[in-house]
């Protein structure tokens, strides 16, 4: 991704998470957001990450919480909480998705 796409991708994300009155969160790794407590989650809820897990590593982006999701975790796309058994995951938010 070019540095103009990622741009674009992120005014988008933050002008629908504006529009959409979600909360934003933003963390470092994927460990992080694996980290993220569960118990305050709502369905639409987004988070930011920097990387996968070294800067630099092409991992960066945005996920979306999908409070219906029982999808397996696959590392990049559907991120599942660290000791979560319940329905609910992260979703990559890809540009032009909203």
């Amino acid at each position: 991704m070019t540095l103009l796409q990622h741009f674009r991708s992120l005014i988008t994300f933050v002008s629908t998470a504006w529009a959409n009155k979600v909360d934003i969160r933003r963390v470092d790794t994927l460990a992080d957001l694996r980290g993220i407590p569960t118990d305050y989650m709502a369905d639409g809820d987004q988070c930011t990450i920097n990387c996968t897990t070294t800067p630099g590593d092409g991992g960066a982006g945005n996920f979306r919480w999908d409070a219906s999701s029982s999808d397996a975790d696959d590392g990049f796309a559907t991120i599942l909480p660290t000791g979560y058994a319940g329905t609910g995951r992260w979703k990559r938010i890809y540009a032009g998705e909203k």
